[in-house]
């Protein structure tokens, strides 16, 4: 959900007051920052969708599972899986010490030249 123009309300009082009032529906409410408040489904995040899909249904061994990411939303996936980070992204991705790169295409690259 992207909430825009919010003047000064801003996201963080929509987020907290989505917390405080709908805490038993089943949704999961995560990080604001940019005016970006993710909602999903309790339980299901980007890493369990991953190891849903890939990991159980597929066999794909989790060593094999690479993922790029720039928001807080990404960080469970990041250390869930290998992974990289976007040069430009959040702090709090920056800071966890991935390896980064500019684009999603320069880590495609890097990925694609190891042996």
């Amino acid at each position: 959900v992207v909430v825009k123009n919010m003047g000064e309300l801003g996201t963080a009082p929509v987020y907290e007051w989505l917390k405080e009032h709908h805490p038993g529906l089943g949704y999961h409410f995560n990080h604001f920052n940019n005016g970006v408040i993710d909602i999903t489904q309790t339980g299901v995040t980007k890493e369990s969708a991953i190891h849903r899909l890939l990991v159980e249904e597929r066999g794909v061994d989790p060593d094999q599972i690479h993922v790029i990411g720039d928001s807080l939303n990404d960080l469970g996936m990041l250390k869930t899986f290998h992974g990289y980070a976007i040069t430009k992204g959040h702090p709090g991705i920056l800071n966890q010490g991935l390896p980064t790169f500019d684009t999603v295409s320069d880590c495609i690259d890097h990925l694609l030249s190891l042996p």
